[in-house]
């Protein structure tokens, strides 16, 4: 396999990680996000195992109609996720979190930064 045929693989593994992640959160089957964006419950099984590609728009309505989330902020989660720092997972948990939990999350980032702890 060539360079640019395993940097295609990891990617398609990484994004139906992703995919796979962000359904199982919202407790979905692969049979009911099927149902919600259109999309056969094989083909949803074989891009979260990475077996396949998808086509913009599969990804759209997979995304859309399916989480209900517009394709900029899924990368952007999906940018988040590939990060292994723990700033990355912060902002990630902060960004998706209620306005109410955010100033608590604010509030203990800043005692938890205190240098006199």
């Amino acid at each position: 396999m060539n360079v640019s045929g395993s940097t295609e693989q990891v990617f398609r593994v990484a994004l139906g990680n992703h995919l796979r992640t962000l359904r199982r959160a919202r407790g979905l089957t692969e049979a009911e996000l099927g149902d919600l964006a259109g999309i056969g419950a094989d083909v949803i099984v074989d891009v979260e195992r990475g077996s396949s590609s998808l086509t913009l728009d599969l990804l759209r309505r997979w995304v859309l109609d399916g989480f209900g989330l517009s394709l900029a902020r899924f990368f952007e989660v999906f940018e988040l996720a590939s990060q292994s720092d723990a700033e990355g997972q912060l902002v990630q948990l902060f960004r998706e979190s209620r306005p109410g939990m955010q100033r608590l999350i604010l509030g203990i980032a800043r005692t938890l930064a205190r240098d006199d702890l």
